[in-house]
């Protein structure tokens, strides 16, 4: 597995085009009720769901909440139940990060004991699917769409596949069209310009019509003046990590003690988390922005926001 290093850099995005597949904008398209019929041609081309999964299609809060305070929460960019009871959960992942398979595997989980209330049968549990897009190559080979499932791969037999992870490597898409409209959803996601948004959408009224929703964004100046304070806080943050790693190591150092230069790093990760998170959330972000960004747990970030 290769998560080293990112193909396109999600940054330095404030005044040019923002593609479709930029995390914020790719949530505000498809988790948008008004927008459904779109998830509905995305998911059924990409995850090839039958036509009686996409009848009608729930779009509920992206939050798994916790069952105790020091419990995680799990945060979604886009989650929805389709019309057989099919839970599934949507990632655009833009830049590698070494536990991406662990998340992938507590979101999975997360979503299975989720459906579980007092009394329930285990066969009432409904299939789990965790689709995830990466701008960058996560293995090292060449397929372009990958399946996991409980598996027996010594003895080639699945056990189940009521939990199913989608991980597609946007990179790996063929420049050439293949003449199906996945490959054109896939282009669309990949697009770097209006123009080539335009060519994958070809005469699919569903593309057409996301394409229209991303220009629109595009236009938009409070949409804009979100991303501008999310690349200032993405700014800050590296800033302040940098700031935070030379304070742990000066302590540690100082102190002549490996275990002193741990905790000291470890100590000035945490403050430099909290104050991130406090600034971010004074400039109007939300929690699960600023969870996703400092690392820190959504419900730790929930307790931030109530400080007066």
């Amino acid at each position: 597995m290769d998560i080293s290093t990112p193909v396109t850099p999600a940054r330095g995005l404030v005044h040019a085009f923002v593609p479709p597949r930029y995390d914020l904008l790719f949530k505000r398209v498809f988790s948008d009720e008004r927008n459904s019929d779109l998830l509905g041609g995305l998911l059924q081309r990409v995850l090839t769901l039958p036509d009686q999964d996409l009848v009608t299609l729930a779009l509920p809060d992206t939050h798994t909440l916790a069952d105790q305070p020091d419990d995680k929460t799990a945060v979604f960019d886009v989650k929805v139940t389709t019309a057989t009871g099919k839970q599934v959960v949507i990632e655009m992942v833009l830049s590698p990060t070494r536990d991406l398979p662990e998340r992938l595997v507590y979101y999975s989980a997360s979503m299975v004991t989720s459906q579980m209330v007092r009394g329930a049968r285990y066969g009432t549990i409904n299939q789990s699917i965790c689709l995830v897009f990466a701008d960058f190559v996560m293995f090292d080979d060449d397929a372009l769409h990958h399946r996991f499932v409980f598996h027996d791969r010594d003895l080639d037999t699945t056990l189940t596949d009521v939990v199913l992870i989608h991980v597609i490597e946007l990179p790996k898409l063929s420049a050439e069209p293949d003449g199906t409209l996945e490959w054109r959803w896939l282009k669309f996601l990949a697009a770097n310009t209006p123009e080539e948004m335009d060519m994958a959408a070809g005469d699919d009224p569903h593309i057409t019509r996301a394409a229209t929703v991303v220009r629109r964004y595009n236009a938009d100046e409070q949409f804009r003046y979100e991303l501008e304070a999310r690349e200032r806080f993405l700014h800050d943050q590296a800033s302040r990590e940098h700031t935070a790693h030379l304070d742990g190591f000066d302590k540690g150092h100082a102190e002549g003690l490996s275990e002193g230069h741990a905790e000291g790093v470890e100590d000035g990760e945490q403050r430099k988390a909290v104050s991130v998170a406090r600034n971010a959330l004074s400039m109007g972000m939300s929690v699960e922005q600023v969870a996703a960004l400092t690392g820190l747990d959504p419900a730790e970030v929930a307790r931030l926001s109530q400080e007066p």
